[in-house]
C-alpha cells in the first residue's frame, strides 16, 4: 500500500484465450483502476519507493522498477548469488533511498538512486527469506525466514537481532510497527505473532 492509500497486486486468473497475468494499482478510495497491465511472469513481490509512483516488482528470476503514471519499466541489476533458487522478497525503505532483495543465500541492500550495490547481508540460513520489512526510519532492515527474524543494522552492516518463533512455524507477511520497536508477523494459523526489537 502507498502512503496515498493506492494498493498494488498482481495475480492470475483464466480467460478463454488461457491464463492472464496481470499487475494491477488501483484506489480503494473511489474504486478506481490506475494501471491493469499484462506481465508475462507471475508478479510475487511489490513494494512502493517511498511516496512515489514507483514500484518495486519482482518474479522468481527478474526484478524491475514501474513507474505507474509513465508506464515506464527499468529492469533492476540485482545479481543471484548462490543457486539459482530465485528471488523470494523485496523491500524499499520509508524514504525510497534504499532498496533490498533477497533469496535463500542472502539479502542485497541497492541504492535506489543510481542503482548501485551497497552491501550483502549474508544469512547462512536453509530458509529462504520470504519477507523483507524495513523500520520506519530505514535505519535497520528486517528479514523473516521460517520461524526465525533477524535484523541488520544498515549503517554498519551488523546483525542486530535474530529471534525464532515457534519450532517449525509458518510465518507469512511481516511489517514493523511506527515507533520501531516492535515487529509483528502473520501465522498460518491465522492469528499475529509480535517481538521487540530492543
Amino acid at each position: 500500500v502507498r502512503p496515498n492509500g493506492w494498493i498494488a497486486a498482481g495475480g492470475e486468473y483464466r480467460t478463454p484465450e488461457g491464463v492472464r497475468r496481470v499487475l494491477r494499482v488501483f484506489d480503494p478510495h473511489d474504486n478506481r483502476t490506475i494501471l491493469d497491465v499484462d506481465e508475462p511472469g507471475t508478479c510475487s513481490f511489490f513494494s512502493w519507493v517511498g511516496d512515489t509512483p514507483r514500484l518495486i516488482v519482482k518474479d522468481n528470476t527478474r526484478a524491475w522498477m514501474y513507474n505507474v503514471e509513465t508506464r515506464a519499466q527499468t529492469a533492476l541489476p540485482f545479481r543471484m548469488i548462490g543457486g539459482g533458487h530465485g528471488w523470494d522478497a523485496v523491500a524499499a525503505s520509508p524514504d525510497g533511498s534504499l532498496l533490498a532483495v533477497s533469496n535463500q543465500e542472502a539479502t542485497q541492500v541497492w541504492s535506489a538512486s543510481d542503482l548501485t550495490l551497497k552491501t550483502v547481508l549474508n544469512s547462512a540460513s536453509p530458509f529462504k527469506a520470504h519477507r523483507l520489512a524495513f523500520s520506519p526510519d530505514g535505519t535497520r532492515l528486517y528479514c523473516l525466514q521460517g520461524a526465525r527474524i533477524l535484523g541488520w543494522d544498515m549503517a554498519s552492516g551488523r546483525q542486530v537481532m535474530r529471534a525464532r518463533g515457534e519450532h517449525n512455524a509458518s510465518f507469512a507477511p511481516v511489517a514493523v510497527s511506527a515507533d520501531g520497536r516492535s515487529i509483528i508477523a502473520g501465522h498460518d494459523d491465522g492469528g499475529l505473532r509480535t517481538w521487540s526489537t530492543d
